[in-house]
């Protein structure tokens, strides 16, 4: 988030406050909808690899084999990994990271 944006949600916290005490999942809109309503562009990308392919009701547990297109993706974070599946994926991540 740039430092105007940030500047911005400081300035109004107050507004942010009063808008979100009574709203469902404040925490997951408050960012854009005050954003946006200063005329600040939205990016339409949560910076996320997810793989759906599996078409199921819960994302794939991502693999070793997904490496590569993790890192392809220039996503910041990753979704779903699971402790036991995805333990070798995890340790290359970090030494990834690490270089």
């Amino acid at each position: 988030m740039r430092r105007h944006a940030v500047e911005i949600l400081l300035q109004r916290r107050t507004d942010i406050i009063r808008y979100t005490k009574h709203t469902a999942c404040s925490d997951e809109v408050y960012m854009q909808t005050f954003l946006q309503d200063c005329g600040l562009r939205i990016v339409p990308d949560n910076l996320r690899y997810i793989d759906w392919s599996a078409r199921q009701s819960s994302p794939k547990s991502l693999k070793l084999e997904d490496f590569d297109s993790i890192v392809a993706s220039g996503k910041l974070l990753a979704r779903k990994f699971d402790s036991t599946e995805s333990a070798s994926l995890i340790k290359m991540i970090l030494e990834h990271i690490s270089h």
